[in-house]
């Protein structure tokens, strides 16, 4: 899956950064700000804790 504006290195972080209670929860990763969530929050969940 591919998402806008996630590249392989961000995507790495992204993951190592697993788990995720909230779309919100993501902004914690290092390259990833207020835009890239909103970008984001109609295309994907978060399901853990």
């Amino acid at each position: 899956m591919s998402l806008p504006g996630i590249g392989p290195e961000l995507s790495d972080r992204i993951v190592e950064a697993r788990d995720f209670a909230s779309v919100d929860d993501v902004s914690r990763v290092k390259g990833i700000g207020p835009k890239t969530i909103e970008d984001l929050r109609p295309l994907v969940e978060a399901r853990g804790g």
